[in-house]
């Protein structure tokens, strides 16, 4: 739900940080949202957040760059398993 304006009455951002497992996010480099949610949560947790921004992308990385999308999915996934 929104409030006017279409500002979100729950911002999924406020919930996320209570989740206990590890993160990523990926935003497309010509996407409309903003990395800012990500690193609000980044902020606030003690488990490992990984923010990715994919090449040659806009808000729907899984048809402007499938490939490279699956990539980084792995990527991250490798990334949160095995901790540097």
């Amino acid at each position: 739900m929104f409030r006017p304006g279409g500002h979100p009455m729950k911002p999924l951002c406020e919930r996320l940080v209570n989740l206990k497992i590890p993160m990523g996010f990926i935003y497309g480099d010509d996407d409309f949202f903003e990395t800012r949610g990500a690193v609000y949560i980044a902020d606030r947790v003690k488990q490992p957040v990984i923010i990715s921004m994919l090449p040659n992308s806009g808000h729907h990385l899984y048809w402007d760059n499938p490939k490279q999308l699956g990539r980084e999915i792995l990527n991250i996934i490798h990334l949160l398993n095995n901790p540097v």
